[in-house]
Formats: structure tokens, sequence, C-alpha cells
């Protein structure tokens, strides 16, 4: 286990906020059991710059808490609860379940759990996994469908409430292929694939049965999210583009790209609806650490630009109403905000300071925020939540 180490975090004074994190174990085997993660690995591309974005603030108090060799928590000045549970690399990505109890994450090694939220800490195994990286993992709202995408070019399709394994999608072509995003509908009835080698695929859960695909143009597909209407969906891509296609009658269609002048990968895309007028907007998080809010409605205009960060945003996640969105950064931040778009500015409504990289956030309910966090490196790794008052 990890010597004895400080972990000091920082609580806003608002009344009736509580952080609950789980310290999700330590991998004695380093960086031994990480040496066959790709090259393209998206959680190790250090060779980007990470722009100068400035630091989000908020009024806080500290909650000191101190990590003894038994994995034990004690704390000392407020009531903040901890568990310890075994989590043996780094998490990639966390996503809530629909009942808003729970939250499913994946790992470095091809690992994915059902956590339960209430009480903290109770994980659980999905059956039958890959072995090699897994990127990304989406839960369908109805359909109880689970899907992990892998980087051995496969997603793995499961079942939510049993945790067993469906099927495999082996739709993707090239012996070098990674799977780096997948999303699934509403009902999970379809689901939709990006890779390292810029394919989109477009298939059925059901069966595993590719319908259609794109071949994509040698940029990376870093993320993917069906839009409201289930007609259409986004894609972002690693050399900075969002692009909004549409499919029907087994066709993709390209419909729209947005760009904003910055060559950074889109790591991830979250839709919302605008509080005031209701247009379709979606909200992205770059490699250069800068967040982006796009009118889908109006391609004409700019994208808002949102400095929180000083480190690549590796995750947003939005409320579907606008009024609140979350990101996770390699800055060691994870913030929930809200944004004025009369005065197109972002308001900090809680900062969380962690020990390492975050690379997931979501919205279990408009209330709570689960966050993973860890590093290659790292001896510690975590899923945490946030309540909100």
């Amino acid at each position: 286990m990890p010597q004895s180490n400080a972990d000091d975090r920082n609580l806003p004074e608002a009344t009736g906020l509580t952080r609950r994190t789980f310290i999700a174990g330590a991998s004695m085997a380093g960086a031994a059991l990480l040496q066959g993660c790709s090259a393209n690995d998206k959680g190790s591309m250090r060779t980007q710059a990470a722009g100068g974005a400035a630091r989000g603030s908020a009024n806080s108090a500290t909650a000191d808490s101190v990590i003894d060799r038994a994995g034990k928590v004690a704390t000392t000045s407020r009531d903040t609860k901890f568990d310890r549970h075994i989590h043996p690399l780094r998490p990639t990505f966390v996503v809530a379940t629909p009942d808003h109890l729970g939250a499913v994450t994946c790992d470095d090694k091809g690992a994915v759990y059902l956590w339960k939220l209430d009480p903290i800490g109770d994980k659980q195994p999905f059956k039958k996994m890959r072995k090699n990286k897994a990127s990304c993992v989406a839960v369908s709202k109805t359909g109880d469908k689970v899907l992990t995408a892998s980087f051995d070019g496969l997603v793995s399709i499961s079942k939510l409430s049993t945790r067993d394994r469906l099927a495999v999608f082996d739709g993707h072509a090239g012996p070098d292929t990674e799977v780096w995003t997948v999303a699934a509908n509403s009902d999970g009835t379809l689901a939709l694939s990006g890779t390292n080698g810029g394919e989109i695929a477009l298939w059925k859960p059901d069966g595993a049965d590719l319908i259609t695909s794109d071949p994509g143009d040698g940029e990376a597909v870093a993320s993917l999210v069906f839009l409201d209407d289930n007609k259409r969906f986004l894609s972002g891509h690693g050399d900075g583009r969002m692009i909004l296609w549409s499919y029907e009658n087994s066709t993709l269609t390209r419909l729209q790209p947005f760009y904003d002048d910055s060559p950074h990968t889109v790591n991830s895309i979250a839709w919302f609806k605008g509080p005031s007028d209701g247009k379709l907007r979606a909200i992205t998080g770059n490699m250069d650490a800068i967040i982006r809010i796009w009118n889908i409605d109006m391609p004409s205009e700019p994208a808002k630009r949102i400095s929180l960060h000083s480190h690549f945003v590796w995750r947003v996640a939005a409320l579907t109403d606008g009024s609140k969105f979350a990101s996770a950064s390699e800055d060691q931040k994870v913030k929930i905000f809200s944004y004025d778009f009369v005065q197109s500015k972002a308001n900090v409504l809680h900062e969380e300071v962690i020990t390492k990289g975050a690379m997931g956030v979501d919205f279990v309910s408009d209330k709570r925020v689960v966050y993973t966090t860890g590093d290659l490196q790292a001896y510690i790794n975590e899923v945490g939540v946030v309540d909100l008052p």
C-alpha cells in the first residue's frame, strides 16, 4: 500500500453541500501494468500544449483527513464520509445510471464496474469484459444496455441489470483499430462508435449488427453523442472539429462542421437546450483547456469560450435544461457551474480539488455529480460524489 499522505480537500462554505469520495485502490504493479497501453492513449496525450486558461475559483473551507496504511480514512474537521474500494487501475470514464442511484465506470485494463452510490461505494464488476484498455462506456436511458469501447477495436454490449455480456460488436476494420468513443440512443436500439482512424459506425446493439459506417478522413473520433431527436448526432475530432450528422435510410450525412480555430482534440460533448430560448446547444471539452458552448440551431454564431481550467478538459456534462454544467480536467479540478447567456459568463458553483487529474464526470441528478480521478502513474484512483445544496 502507498505511504500515509495528507488528503486536503476544499469544500465550499455553502450550507448543505457534502462531498463523498471513494478511494478506489492502488496498483502495486504501477507502470508495468500500463506498458500495454497504446501510444494513441488519450489519457497519455501530454504533447499537446494546454493553453493558458485561467483557473476558476470558489469560496472554500478545508476538510482535513489522513489516509493510513490500512486504507482507513480519519476525518478531522468535517463530517465527510469516505470509503475505500479496490479499483486496480485508473478509471477512464464514468456515466450515471438512469435510476439516479448509481454509476458505471471503466478502466485502463478493460474492467467495468457498476457502483451503488447509496449506500456509498458498493461496486460489482461486469462479466466477460475485454482485457484491453476501456476508453469509454455508455448507458441507454431505457433498454437496459451498457456499451464499452475498447482499444482492441471492439465494443462490448452488456445488460445493466445483470451485468452479463450479451454480444461484442466487431464492425470496425483494421488490425490497429482502437475504439475511442461509443454512444447509445435513448432506448438502446442504436449505437455509434468512433475510432482512432476516424471511422464512425452506426449499428444495432441487439445482435451487434452494423447498419452503416463512414470511413472518415483520418482524424481520430474522440467523442460522440446522440441528440434529443434521435435522428442526428455530434462527433468530436482530433483536429478540433465538431460535426453535426443525420442518419436515415441507412445513410450517414454530414450536415454542418463547427470549428473555433483550435486544432486540439474535442474530448467530450454534451447537448442541452438554452434556458431562455430553448435552442439546441452543445458544450465541449478540449485538449486546449477551453470549454466551449455551441449553438447547434444557429451554426453561424461563434462558440462561447469558457476558461475555467489550466490543463486538458477530459469530460464535460450538462443538465438538459442548461441550468448546470460540470467539467473534469487534468489540472486536478472538477468544476460545477452555471452559465449566464446574456453576460456570456460562467458562475462556478463548486470546485472540487483532487490529488490527480480528473478524467470523468456526469450528473447523477440535478443535485448530485459523480466524477473519476487518477493517473497512469497514480497509486490512488478515485470515484467521487458531490451533493449540491
